[in-house]
């Protein structure tokens, strides 16, 4: 279940309502046990346990009932999450849109009294039940603060609710439906507030997973063309997911069949170890737990202590092949398809051989790894797909004005999307690695792992440099004008560092961006403040409210409306203001086909004994626009 996501719900009382600050103090969770449908969940409530990396960033947002597709859901924002005496505590601060003053009003009025808090399991330890016909406890040991809900539930710390995009890897697709749906209480999915748009694009991990799980069903051909799909706009992630369930259907009840010459005939989609395909992904996982340290799930665990030969040895007697016994290691890699990349059985080309479930392994690794190195300047950049290599362009933002009346029986007059003249491409980024032969038969596991994280921080490294030149060097843009430049609006007319008067003067400009038609105001509202290391004390200083303010003059507005973000790339004295990305992007990045990542790739060595990995990244970023973002050159 680790990766898994979910919600629960505790209370608080309108009476910590502080009207002058516009909040009120929370317990988001004392970690109370929560029966699920098979088990019974705790979560851990330490400061060890719980990842706050969020939290402390100001990425966690205060929402309206987990409604995470609509940026209007957003009340306001969480801060000063804490941990004491067992409780998680926090501070809720409430936005100034018209339905966060709204919301704000029913707390203060007592008429709000839930509080839901969205997470992600990433560690798991079993308790046994009080009797054996309990159910089993589960700690989640390690996990992560997504989101804070306000929700019109009573405070009910026994009731808790599973996100709709929940996955249990133990789990078919129609089961972990009905776990949803047989919530307790009778509590069903939280949906959107609007139908999820058919445009939905699965991220990497989601589509590797996606096409993994496919071949539990032997539908694999189809689960990677629905995804091409899915890269191409063509058909959303739910859709994708309900074909694949009906492609899975008909696969089970036209073709029953199984592995020839292990003597064994089992179902396809049968979850036991006779099953290739279940197999197969339970040594897989039980590569990445070690590679990441991340514990094993039920089914990877009995693989876990073996060596990479001892595993390889343990794929070839599944499948058939005689006196494994009597192989040398050289001899049971070579059969396991080291030297040859992938192995026919039967004049089929299996997906089970062990390099490749190395290498899928090393993917869910690299992309662990490349997460955790990403820089922050990344968070200010909006990010798309790419299907080529070729110029990326866009609409700008928005040239369309306001809709005008339409008097009876008037004629609707049509409005005009103007092209972007900014352009960028993505481009192919890539470095080879090797592991030698001895350190696949000495089990230095290790070897490998170490390289991808190599690789990995190398990919995050190339971005984070990509995203600093972007900033640093203030490209000039299609206009001739560069990106901060006074003509744009955009620029302070004298360097200063951030103080509640240059922080005013920002936002006083960003609001007064105006749309294409030089008319309508974009109001375009800064959420993160960007500087170098040099500024990052004074910003933290500065983002602090003061402490009981007896004047107008002595309190911060600021406090809690900005993120900050640091990044040891961008020049010291500058410092910059950026809105939302989704909302009026400055930069943007992209990947080919929706690959959020890098890749790793393996063939035959041939100037080593041993294997090469080929890791490689196919990205771009580029300016898109100037009104999002404001820069004060800095003292």
């Amino acid at each position: 279940m680790a990766g898994a996501s979910g919600k629960r719900f505790a209370g608080f009382s309108p009476n910590s309502y502080d009207a002058d600050n516009r909040s009120v103090e929370a317990i988001l969770s004392v970690g109370a046990a929560v029966q699920r449908l098979f088990y019974v969940e705790e979560l851990a409530i330490t400061g060890e346990a719980i990842d706050l990396t969020r939290a402390a960033a100001g990425l966690v947002p205060l929402l309206d009932a987990h409604n995470r597709f609509e940026t209007d859901a957003v009340l306001g924002t969480v801060s000063n999450v804490r941990v004491a005496d067992g409780r998680l505590l926090a501070t809720l601060t409430f936005g100034e849109t018209d339905r966060a003053q709204q919301v704000e009003g029913m707390v203060a009025r007592g008429e709000i009294r839930g509080i839901s808090i969205g997470y992600n399991i990433t560690a798991w330890e079993k308790r046994s039940g009080a009797s054996p016909d309990d159910l089993e406890t589960w700690l989640a040991t390690k996990w992560e603060l997504l989101e804070v809900s306000l929700v019109p539930v009573p405070a009910d710390v026994l009731t808790g609710i599973r996100s709709a995009d929940c996955q249990f890897p133990e789990f078919s697709e129609e089961e972990q439906d009905m776990f949803i749906r047989n919530a307790p209480s009778g509590a069903a999915a939280a949906a959107p507030a609007q139908p999820q748009a058919a445009a939905s694009r699965f991220n990497s991990t989601q589509a590797i997973d996606f096409i993994r799980m496919a071949r539990d069903f032997g539908v694999e051909t189809a689960a990677e063309e629905l995804v091409r799909r899915n890269e191409s706009g063509e058909i959303g992630t739910e859709a994708a997911r309900e074909a694949l369930l009906r492609a899975a259907a008909e696969r089970q009840r036209a073709d029953v069949s199984g592995l020839h010459g292990s003597g064994i005939v089992t179902e396809r989609g049968a979850q036991t170890f006779d099953n290739p395909a279940f197999h197969a992904r339970a040594v897989e996982d039980a590569l990445y737990s070690r590679l990441s340290g991340k514990a094993p799930n039920d089914a990877a665990r009995e693989f876990r202590g073996l060596s990479m030969v001892a595993l390889a040895s343990e794929m070839l007697v599944r499948s058939g092949t005689r006196d494994v016994h009597r192989m040398t290691p050289d001899q049971v890699l070579t059969a396991a398809a080291w030297n040859s990349g992938t192995r026919s059985l039967g004049g089929l080309h299996t997906t089970s051989d062990f390099p490749e479930l190395l290498t899928a392994a090393g993917n869910r690794y690299l992309l662990d790894q490349f997460g955790a190195a990403s820089t922050v300047i990344k968070t200010v950049s909006r990010e798309r797909s790419a299907n080529d290599f070729r110029d990326i362009s866009g609409l700008q933002l928005s040239a369309f004005g306001t809709l005008p009346e339409v008097v009876e029986a008037g004629e609707i007059k049509h409005g005009t999307f103007q092209s972007r003249a900014e352009t960028y491409k993505v481009k192919t980024f890539a470095k080879i690695f090797g592991l030698s032969r001895q350190a696949i038969i000495n089990d230095d596991l290790d070897a490998f792992g170490r390289s991808a994280t190599i690789m990995a921080r190398a990919a995050a490294e190339t971005e984070a440099q990509l995203f600093a030149e972007l900033i640093n060097d203030n490209p000039v843009m299609a206009d001739s004008v560069a990106l901060f430049h006074a003509t744009h609006g955009n620029l302070a007319g004298a360097g200063a560092g951030p103080d509640v008067t240059t922080l005013d003067a920002g936002r006083l400009a960003m609001r007064s961006q105006k749309d294409l038609d030089g008319t309508t105001p974009l109001a375009a509202a800064p959420r993160y403040i960007l500087a170098s290391p040099k500024r990052e004390t004074a910003i933290e200083q500065l983002l602090v409210a003061t402490v009981a303010p007896t004047t107008a003059d002595d309190t911060n507005p600021f406090n809690g409306k900005l993120a900050p973000l640091i990044d040891p790339r961008l020049d010291a004295d500058p410092w910059y203001l950026f809105a939302d990305p989704a909302m009026v992007p400055v930069l943007e990045h992209a990947y080919l086909r929706g690959k959020s990542g890098p890749t790793v790739e393996m063939k035959d060595g041939w100037n080593v004994l041993g294997q090469e990995f080929r890791v490689y990244m196919d990205f771009g970023a580029g300016v898109v626009d100037h009104r999002g973002a404001f820069k004060n050159p800095g003292a």
